[in-house]
C-alpha cells in the first residue's frame, strides 16, 4: 500500500435551487446601492462579525485542536468559502479602480524599450530583413 500515490477520489454533487430564484441583473443603480452598504454601521458590524468567525476557524485549524478528518475538512471549507464570500462582497461594495489611458510620453517610452530589444533568431524568419 503506497500512501503517497493514491488515486484522487472525485465526488460530484447536484445542487438544486428554486427555478423562480433568479439573480437580478447588476445595473448601474444596483451597483451604486451596493456601494452605499459599506457606509452603514450595521453592514460594518456584520462584516466585522464575519471576519471574527473566519479568524476563529483559521485559529482552530492553525492551533491543531483535536479534530477528526471530517471536522478538519469542514473547517478548511469554511475558511475557503468565507474568503470567497468576502472577496465577492468587497468587489460589489467598493469602488473599482478605473484603468486610465496611457499618456503619449509613456507610450513613447514603451516603444523605445521595444526597439531596444533584440530577439535572437528573428532574422531567420524574415529573409528580406
Amino acid at each position: 500500500m503506497n500512501l503517497f500515490k493514491r488515486e484522487p477520489e472525485h465526488h460530484y454533487h447536484v445542487i438544486e435551487f428554486d427555478k423562480s430564484t433568479k439573480l437580478p441583473e447588476l445595473t448601474g443603480d444596483l451597483r451604486e446601492s451596493l456601494k452605499t452598504l459599506a457606509l452603514l454601521p450595521a453592514f460594518q458590524y456584520l462584516m466585522q462579525r464575519f471576519r471574527v468567525k473566519k479568524a476563529a476557524m483559521e485559529s482552530t485549524l492553525r492551533e491543531g485542536f483535536k479534530l477528526d478528518e471530517q471536522q478538519l475538512r469542514y473547517c478548511q471549507a469554511g475558511i475557503y468559502w468565507a474568503g470567497e464570500i468576502e472577496r465577492d462582497i468587497k468587489l460589489l461594495t467598493q469602488d473599482q479602480s478605473q484603468a486610465r489611458p496611457a499618456k503619449v510620453d509613456e507610450m513613447e517610452e514603451f516603444r523605445k524599450v521595444a526597439r531596444s530589444i533584440t530577439l535572437i533568431g528573428q532574422d531567420d524568419i524574415n529573409p528580406q530583413g
